[in-house]
């Protein structure tokens, strides 16, 4: 814990926006949220600060929690036998992780009944793009993040509101922190016409252009929030 303290202070004290340290766990997380995908069972977690009761925000769809039947709102009771009562979201989440037989059985409450289930621990693709259609034929998406799996996600999420034959589009980059730069360009490829898209340039003039093909240009009106 000192080292890594040490070593987090000295980078800051260069005060350079691009340089900081990260601990083996924290780099971790970041590998995962720039990856899109995490080893585990595909749930969103929050903790009650006064009951201290962990229940399901959210099951990504597809994924082994999902498949297994759970629901947003169960409360989380015990992992293999085991209560978490005295656990934090981040203890349970490693403990789901840290699982070697490939499944667990959790046992959840839901409403008035306990349920049991068991569920597989496997590599699981966080979504980060959300569509849906609006009034008067105006297609929606929504992009929390541009990570490995963005493009394709982007990709199925146009394509299922062009079969719905959309007249205009509305592009939610709001509160995105931003992400890989060939995840941006990748999914940009799909809507823009040919032409420049971004380019990089380092200190000694070095630049590097990313173009796109312009194969598929988005033709209805579209707006970026």
């Amino acid at each position: 814990t000192l080292a890594d303290g040490m070593y987090a202070g000295m980078l800051a004290s260069l005060e350079d926006p691009y340089s900081g340290y990260f601990s083996a766990e924290n780099y971790r997380k970041l590998k995962e949220s720039m990856e899109g995908k995490y080893t585990g069972i595909g749930l969103v977690m929050q903790q009650n600060k006064e009951s201290g009761e962990i229940s399901v925000v959210q099951c990504y769809k597809g994924s082994p929690a999902w498949e297994a039947g759970i629901q947003a709102g169960d409360i989380i009771c015990t992992v293999n036998g085991q209560s978490v009562e005295e656990l934090d979201v981040t203890e349970l989440s490693k403990t789901i992780r840290s699982d070697e037989s490939g499944e667990i059985q959790l046992s959840l409450k839901r409403e008035n009944e306990i349920v049991q289930v068991t569920v597989r621990i496997e590599e699981v693709e966080i979504p980060v793009v959300s569509s849906r259609m609006l009034e008067n034929s105006v297609g929606y998406i929504r992009i929390q993040e541009f990570t490995d799996g963005t493009s394709g996600q982007f990709a199925e999420a146009l394509q299922e509101l062009q079969s719905q034959e959309m007249k205009g589009l509305i592009f939610d980059l709001r509160e995105n922190p931003g992400g890989l730069l060939d995840a941006v360009c990748d999914t940009l490829e799909q809507i823009l016409p040919e032409g420049l898209i971004v380019y990089t340039e380092d200190k000694n003039g070095k630049r590097i252009e990313y173009k796109c093909k312009g194969e598929n240009p988005l033709e209805i009106p579209a707006v970026v929030l």
